[in-house]
């Protein structure tokens, strides 16, 4: 097993606004727990798998795992302007 994130999470994130996916890859790559929760705060409710599973990595300091997750998605919304 490998400590890949699971497609369903993949999916919600997916369903994002682009700015807040690339936001959260911001704050995480500047390892800013305080910016990553606020930002979390913006995800709506429906997406609460999502919502727990993030705060649970920002409160171990898992900003490396934030950004395997956002990484796809915010990179390619960059290149398709």
């Amino acid at each position: 097993m490998g400590s890949s994130v699971s497609s369903a999470l993949k999916t919600q994130l997916a369903m994002l606004p682009h700015p807040l996916i690339q936001q959260l890859h911001q704050a995480a790559t500047q390892c800013s727990d305080d910016l990553v929760l606020k930002l979390i705060d913006q995800i709506p409710g429906e997406f609460l798998d999502l919502i727990q599973v993030l705060k649970e990595w920002v409160l171990n300091f898992r900003f490396d795992l934030i950004i395997d997750l956002t990484h796809p998605i915010q990179s390619v919304s960059s290149s398709n302007e």
